[in-house]
């Protein structure tokens, strides 16, 4: 038989009112957090259930919220943040539903519906890219609840809420650190893409970087044309046998943590030692990258943390909790460095 608020109550000695506000997801009630604490460790005790049906019948709510994603690739960044993101919404009696636009944003009208149609009670971007703005504007506008993962200060000045992690600085940061260990010959491999997605974040750096270096797009651009192992495997190899490979200099330039395997694979396969005769590193990183050797230079952002920040605040607009008009966090992701770009001298 299902456990009841009233068996929880009776169990901690209050009323089943207060249990019920310690058990919301937005505590409104004024209840001391070590109440809050007692009433729902009992609750975890006892297997408390919420009845999902009832809640949306009592407030209306689907308690669903829309995660949208740019891809949902097994090794990407984003599949991590969707892990973490659900599991934050788990704790605070919400679903996390996976709405996957594979970098179409003229699909975001169809996520609007989804508000509109409450399949949804919010939507989480983990992902702001400006081709979408005047979708972001429609949704806004109607005063809808969403936020965003934005990876530039420059985002900031946009009326929305979200969480700004800087890849700007931290992508200067890598690029520095790289140049300091004597990789001169700098080479971005990079996903094929609209210029006007290179304008924010890491993007912005290298564009800053090649500007002030005077180099050439295409002789320090390895393009591979879809987000997989063997994409990057082929674009590398070509580049190698190219001969294009300085040795002792070059130094490849990820565009995100996942595919590195291929990439180690290529160089390998041509005789190429990483840390030793060519240089990686990568401006993102995924757990399996600690697997990887030798050791890659990435930069890692506080993902938990994030995930964290960015449910708790939509569900704070969703409770109609009150918050800053525009609400954003900064965070600056960190520099690891590792063998694949460290000189051992």
């Amino acid at each position: 038989m299902a456990v009841t608020i009233q068996q929880i109550a009776q169990k901690v000695g209050v009323a089943p009112s207060t249990v019920s506000a310690a058990l919301s997801d937005v505590c409104k009630k004024r209840i001391s957090q070590v109440r809050i604490n007692q009433i729902r460790k009992v609750a975890d005790s006892l297997g408390y259930i919420p009845n999902l049906s009832a809640r949306r019948l009592r407030t209306g709510k689907t308690f669903n919220i829309g995660v949208v994603i740019p891809s949902f690739l097994n090794h990407h960044p984003i599949s991590e943040y969707f892990s973490l993101v659900s599991q934050e919404c788990i704790k605070r009696n919400y679903n996390a539903m996976p709405l996957v636009v594979e970098r179409q944003y003229s699909e975001i009208a169809k996520y609007t519906s989804a508000l509109d149609n409450h399949h949804v009670d919010g939507l989480l971007f983990l992902d702001f890219i400006m081709d979408g703005y005047d979708q972001y504007m429609q949704i806004w506008q109607s005063n809808r609840s969403m936020i965003f993962r934005m990876l530039d200060p420059l985002l900031a000045s946009v009326p929305f809420d979200g969480v700004v992690t800087n890849h700007y600085k931290s992508g200067k940061n890598l690029i520095e650190h790289v140049i300091s260990q004597g990789w001169t010959d700098v080479v971005l491999v990079a996903e094929a893409m609209p210029s006007k997605r290179r304008d924010t974040g890491s993007w912005r750096a290298w564009k800053e970087y090649v500007c002030c270096a005077g180099l050439d797009y295409s002789k320090n651009e390895i393009v591979y044309e879809k987000r997989i192992a063997m994409s990057r495997f082929d674009a590398v190899k070509a580049f190698v046998d190219s001969g294009r490979v300085q040795n002792g200099r070059t130094a490849l330039l990820l565009d995100g943590g996942d595919g590195v395997t291929a990439v180690y694979g290529a160089l390998a396969e041509a005789g190429l030692v990483v840390g030793k005769d060519v240089a990686v590193a990568a401006m993102n990183t995924v757990p399996t990258n600690e697997y990887v050797n030798p050791q890659l230079t990435v930069i890692s952002e506080p993902r938990g943390e994030i995930a964290r920040v960015l449910v708790e605040t939509l569900l704070q607009k969703i409770e109609g909790e009150p918050i800053k008009s525009v609400s954003i966090d900064m965070y600056e992701p960190k520099l690891i460095t590792g063998p694949s770009t460290v000189r051992s001298y």
